[in-house]
């Protein structure tokens, strides 16, 4: 009983020193397994947050990874839709203020050049207010119609990948 007793702790002794590096390794392979995934998944937010939206988000890995790297996809396409709508309200706004403005503008001029009649020192003041603010706010409206191009991260609304 003895030498099976001794024969036994003998066999489960090296059996106990086999599996302790078979589980070493089979740790780091499961982490290999999920850090690779999660490196994806910082990289792709780390892009997000940077503005570059043309690059798709694909995440290898478990299924629960690979459907939060599917979420991230679908946030930085709805980012793009946002982007586009935002330029396009720009574009849309600036247009709508330019249009009355030049309007304004050449009213303005007229009356400070006095092709409607002489003016008064007081009239003319005036006159020259509307029109140096006009200036200023045709400059405004020029930034606003140019805000798009300012943007780096607007480069890459052309270069969206689905």
């Amino acid at each position: 009983m003895q030498d099976m007793a001794g024969y036994a702790r003998f066999t489960v002794g090296w059996q106990l020193l086999a599996l302790i590096p078979f589980a070493i390794l089979l740790a780091f392979i499961f982490s290999l397994r999920i850090a690779h995934p999660i490196r994806q998944i910082d990289e792709a937010i780390r892009t997000m947050g940077k503005g570059e939206l043309f690059k798709a988000i694909r995440v290898d890995g478990p299924q629960d990874l690979r459907y939060l790297g599917e979420r991230l996809d679908w946030l930085r396409r709805r980012l793009l839709k946002l982007e586009e709508q935002k330029t396009r309200f720009l574009q849309h706004v600036s247009h709508e203020l330019k249009t009355p403005l030049t309007a304004m503008r050449e009213g303005a001029d007229l009356l400070a050049e006095g092709v409607a009649g002489e003016l008064t020192k007081e009239h003319q003041r005036i006159a020259n207010i509307l029109h140096s603010n006009s200036i200023q706010l045709q400059r405004r409206i020029e930034d606003l119609m140019s805000f798009s191009d300012i943007e780096p991260e607007n480069a890459a609304l052309g270069k969206y990948t689905a």
